[in-house]
């Protein structure tokens, strides 16, 4: 049968089954172990609680999510013509964290040069005054603010107005950033182009909903209602894994006629990585058809997502063909494959791939000291994390002091992480709180309550130290780990209350698998609602979780299918759901209940 193109994904790949007999056709597909006898070795739905509301939609490839590096998003207003590497990734964000005001020191230039000096200066002044003066407003009265300025005659250019909104989504003031660029809609002191719609559409999504971000796509004027827009809803619909919405949308791209791209297709592998390992032969297939080349960052989700099955053999085989094709692998990529060699046990391989990645002289590389500092502790090496850490420690990044206290950390070497925190104190003039959370998850590790009490009260009365999701996700950790679940609740429940920005997902999960161990069917049920009341989109890990509290307090968990069907999640599609649904299932047949009848 034949298929127009907008319809390839909607019969083929997202809606449905595909004949394994096709995959023979590309190379690349039936390298990645996907043929007509199976569907590839060892794969397995991901039940990982990474999360990827951070607050800026960008993609960081999580290199050593159990050792605390990095996390997942997507961008949204990738350029497709740039790297990709380039283009998705972007440096971590934190609950408390924005561009310091800039240095007025000039050094000595030509007048022209000092002229055009002085006015980008000008403009990064003026635009860090504009942020301040709108986290500073009274929640309502940001429109006032805003007025004000240009009543003062305060310059408002486009480049002022994209530093104060970087600023403001940095520190997760998606709402005042979202009445920001509601006020420039209206008053109009620049005209939008379809990157400012898009924009503003970003922030419905992240701090409202999608079905919010959807009605206003409708509003957007046709003539800007481009591929940009969509884009952005796609991504959108990823980051928060709703399939049904992300399929939807991209579905919708295509009988509008825009171009598949590497970095549509990207984001679909990133979503099928996560939720149904299955699928994602079915976006490769579709590249083959279109003739997109697969890029770097292709060849690394496709790698992660091998890594992840347990499928070392298979991830070698993705890195061989990538050569083949003229790709080498960056250092991102060797920290991901040493990740995966460290957990099947290979780490022979895995410590020959971390002295490839330092090459000849460390010193030369000092950026990938970040990732070399969590997997040499991966593989128990202090002597090799003390040597990398003595490399930066002369004149340390925020971001190395960070991985080297989880390094220490993890290596059970308390004081040396302390140490490595105590320096970061004092050589910077103002910590956020994401660089506090960096210890507190080594207290939270070790159980070490009352020293992570200290630690909070330190960050709470540390000038100008705002705690958001990350903090509130090292606080849950902190009481669940030291066997203060209800506690955990508690503040959970707390921050809910009181604060604009939602908790993370894992710190609900947290505390939702404590309550499933014990069985205690009541709180787990209770969890699971608040964790959709929060506008997270039901996914298989919260069911896995759910009936495990069922089949702890052995009862049986009625209408429990029909529950995940109505969430768009079927049993049936995996080995591990079904296997518990049976469990819980209130009419399954047992030698006891057939003598009984």
């Amino acid at each position: 049968m034949v298929y127009r193109n907008g319809d390839f994904l909607r019969y083929r790949g997202l809606s449905g089954g595909i004949s394994r007999a096709c995959y023979a056709k590309s190379e690349m597909i039936s390298g990645y172990g996907y043929g007509p006898c199976g569907e590839g070795k060892g794969v397995a739905s991901e039940s990982s609680l990474v999360e990827s509301d951070g607050c800026r939609m960008y993609y960081t490839v999580d290199v050593c999510s159990k050792f605390s590096y990095g996390r997942r998003a997507i961008s949204s207003q990738a350029d497709a013509t740039k790297d990709e590497s380039e283009v998705i990734s972007e440096p971590e964000l934190s609950d408390d964290e924005y561009i310091e005001e800039p240095n007025q020191n000039k050094l000595e230039l030509s007048e022209t040069e000092a002229e055009l000096g002085e006015n980008i200066a000008s403009r990064k002044s003026e635009g860090f005054e504009l942020f301040k003066a709108i986290s500073a407003a009274p929640g309502l009265s940001i429109q006032t603010a805003l007025d004000k300025w240009v009543e003062e005659g305060k310059y408002l250019g486009r480049e002022e107005i994209a530093l104060a909104i970087r600023n403001l989504w940095k520190r997760q003031l998606y709402g005042r950033a979202l009445q920001l660029s509601k006020w420039l809609d209206s008053n109009k002191p620049l005209e939008f182009t379809e990157r400012d719609y898009a924009s503003r559409l970003n922030l419905i999504a992240k701090g409202r909903d999608i079905k919010e971000a959807e009605s206003y796509v409708t509003k957007i004027p046709q003539s800007f209602r481009g591929e940009v827009i969509y884009r952005t809803l796609l991504a959108n619909c990823v980051s928060g894994i709703n399939v049904k919405k992300a399929e939807e949308v991209f579905n919708k791209m295509k009988d509008l006629g825009f171009p598949i791209t590497s970095l549509t297709c990207n984001q679909l592998l990133l979503l099928y990585k996560r939720v149904d390992k299955k699928k994602i032969a079915d976006v490769l297939l579709l590249m083959d058809k279109e003739n997109i080349r697969p890029t770097l960052f292709t060849y690394t989700i496709l790698i992660d997502s091998k890594g992840q099955s347990n499928d070392i053999d298979g991830m070698d085989q993705i890195v061989e063909k990538m050569k083949a094709q003229g790709i080498e692998p960056d250092v991102h990529m060797q920290a991901i494959l040493a990740k995966h060699y460290i957990s099947g046990g290979l780490k022979e391989k895995a410590e020959a791939l971390l002295k490839e990645m330092e090459g000849g002289n460390l010193k030369e590389i000092r950026w990938a000291c970040r990732a070399l500092l969590p997997l040499y502790a991966a593989l128990g090496k202090i002597d090799e994390v003390d040597r990398v850490w003595k490399v930066c420690e002369s004149n340390p990044s925020r971001d190395e002091c960070m991985a080297a206290i989880g390094a220490w950390g993890s290596l059970n070497k308390i004081d040396e992480a302390e140490a490595v925190f105590e320096r970061m104190s004092k050589a910077c003039k103002k910590l956020s709180s994401r660089h506090y959370s960096s210890l507190l998850n080594v207290y939270a590790n070790h159980k070490m309550l009352t020293k992570g009490k200290d630690l909070i009260k330190r960050m709470a009365d540390s000038c100008g130290c705002r705690i958001g999701p990350f903090t509130w996700d090292a606080i849950v950790k902190l009481y669940v780990e030291a066997g203060e679940v209800e506690k955990a609740d508690s503040v959970l429940q707390k921050v809910t209350q009181q604060n604009q920005m939602k908790p993370m997902f894992c710190s609900y999960m947290a505390i939702m698998n404590e309550y499933a161990k014990r069985g205690d069917i009541h709180s787990a049920e209770t969890m699971f609602h608040r964790i959709k009341q929060a506008g997270y989109v039901s996914r298989v890990v919260m069911f896995n979780v759910l009936m495990l509290a069922y089949i702890n307090a052995k009862a049986p968990a009625y209408g429990m299918e029909e529950r995940m069907r109505a969430d768009n999640i079927f049993p049936n599609k995996n080995k591990g759901l079904a296997a518990q649904l049976a469990q819980v299932n209130a009419f399954r047949r047992t030698p006891v209940s057939d003598l009984l009848n």
